[in-house]
Order: C-alpha cells, then structure tokens, then sequence
C-alpha cells in the first residue's frame, strides 16, 4: 500500500484475533497506539495502470495444531457469499499466468486447466466510476512490475480474509490563511483475498482503495477509503464459442453480396429475358433487381 498504510500497518501492529494459531492471515491492529502520518503527506500512484506496492503485511502461515483453532477466514463470509465463487475452489490448481488490466482495477489469474478468474472491486461500474479504486498488493506474484508475467506455483491456500485499515477524509481548505482543514478519521473494515502457493512461503494479498485528490495540488491527497473485492471465474471459452453461433444468422442477413450477383447468375438470366420478347422487358427487368 502507500506509505500511509505501510506506517500505520507495520509488522509489529499485527496481531492475531486470538491466542492461538491460523493458517490464515492475520487481520490488522486497530488499537490506539498506532497513529498514522497526516493523510496530507500522501502521494498519487505513479501510474493508474499498475498496481500500488506496499510493504509486506507480516502475513502469518504456521499451520493449526488442532481443527478447533482454525477460525473463519472472514468475518463476514456471508456477504463474500454474495459475489463470485468460493476461493476455495483454486486451491490445487498451478497457476500459470498473472495479468492486470491497465484501465480497470480488475487482475486475472489464469491456470493450467485452461480456466482462469479475476480479482475485482465490489461496486465497481466501468461506466459510472465514481471515487477511483485502485489494486493495492504487497506481493511480487500478484503485482508484477510489468503488468505481467508467467509463473507456475500451486494454489495451498485461498480465503476472502478481513483487514481493517485507517480510512480519512480532509474538509475545508488545506492551503492559505483561512481556518485549518478539518481531517476526519475511522477504521474501515474490507475485504481482501488472500492466496498462499506450495512454491512459496507466506501469503500473498491484494485489496482495494478508493482515493481522492486535491483540485489544486494533484500530490495531496484528501480522503483515503478501502473497498471489498471478490474473485469471480472468467468464462472466456464459452463466450467465444457462444458467439460464433449467432455469426451464421448474421452471414445470411449480410447475404446481399450474393444478391447482387445473382441476377447476373445463368439461372436468372432467362427470367429476365422472357419479359423484352413481350415488348415490356425494360420495365419488368429492373423489378427483379428492386426486389434485391
């Protein structure tokens, strides 16, 4: 995340919700002894395109000693019940392929077995955006330096997890002689998935913001809020072969070319002769041609 989070959300502020182990990530600390820098020192994202890096969470992996201390990997699972599929249908698959989209804050996963999915941000409409979201990870594998990459790693683990962040909000004028910005601040519970490769040690998460920035100064920035994400499969074999189908109906209304040429045709020719030996056929010759 930005340097906001990546202060605020230090390894040594996480904390597990209990004494015991989990094989999930742990979510962060919210007590009031961590106080993040002023929401007016943060700076936009390089490029909208890629990915905004933080520094790692800390994600904790030690497996459970006993089923009884697994706990649920969300707080709200039944609300990540409501878009998408269940992470944990990835898990045994080799992931292949992680690509990004350079205009939507949407990242996909393809696999080995032809079938891949996206991470993608609750809300989001392409036509209506409103607030910006942005992809932050604090992982190489799912933020690429270059947008994308292929890799071969074994899904082990994956789970919609709870993080809580500090989200705030700047009202009222930031520079000049008129009366302090006001800065309001809150905890701001949001999904995340997390995933964990047989490959590799320790997890590997992304999330979503929304940020918003000053008219005047482009580099400050005045509200900071997190949005869910989920993960949804994407059927790029079925709409392919889906759309091939109604291609025929199109190539029949698009039959006009071949319209064209069969007055000219052998078959027709003669039809359009019989009318001139009546002494009508200039009139009746051009009505074949109307009728195409």
């Amino acid at each position: 995340m930005s340097s906001y989070s990546s202060t605020s959300l230090s390894s040594g502020s996480y904390a597990r919700t209990d004494s015991s182990s989990s094989i999930y990530p742990s979510s962060p600390s919210t007590s009031p002894g961590t106080t993040p820098p002023s929401p007016l020192s943060l700076e936009p994202p390089s490029s909208p395109a890629s990915l905004a890096s933080s520094s790692p969470r800390a994600y904790r992996s030690k497996a459970p000693s006993t089923q009884a201390e697994r706990p649920h990997p969300r707080d709200r699972a039944h609300e990540s019940q409501a878009f998408g599929i269940d992470p944990a249908t990835l898990i045994g698959r080799t992931l292949t392929r992680v690509r990004r989209s350079r205009a939507h804050p949407s990242l996909t996963l393809h696999f080995a077995d032809g079938g891949a999915v996206q991470v993608r941000v609750v809300g989001y409409d392409p036509h209506f955006r409103g607030v910006p979201k942005t992809l932050e990870s604090d992982s190489h594998v799912l933020n690429p330096a270059s947008g994308a990459t292929d890799v071969r790693l074994t899904v082990k683990h994956a789970a919609m997890i709870t993080l809580a962040d500090k989200a705030f909000q700047v009202q009222g004028t930031i520079q000049g002689a008129g009366k302090p910005p006001r800065e309001s601040r809150w905890t701001q519970k949001h999904a995340a998935f997390a995933v964990k490769f047989v490959e590799e040690g320790g997890w590997h998460c992304i999330w979503a913001t929304l940020a918003e920035y000053d008219e005047k100064n482009k580099e400050t920035c005045v509200f900071r809020n997190f949005a869910d994400v989920y993960v949804d499969s994407l059927q790029s074999a079925p709409t392919s072969s889906g759309s091939k189908a109604p291609a025929h109906p199109h190539a029949r209304t698009a039959s006009p070319h071949t319209r064209h040429d069969s007055p000219v045709s052998p078959s027709s020719a003669p039809k359009a002769q019989k009318p001139k030996r009546k002494g009508r056929g200039n009139r009746k010759a051009e009505t074949p041609k109307a009728r195409w």
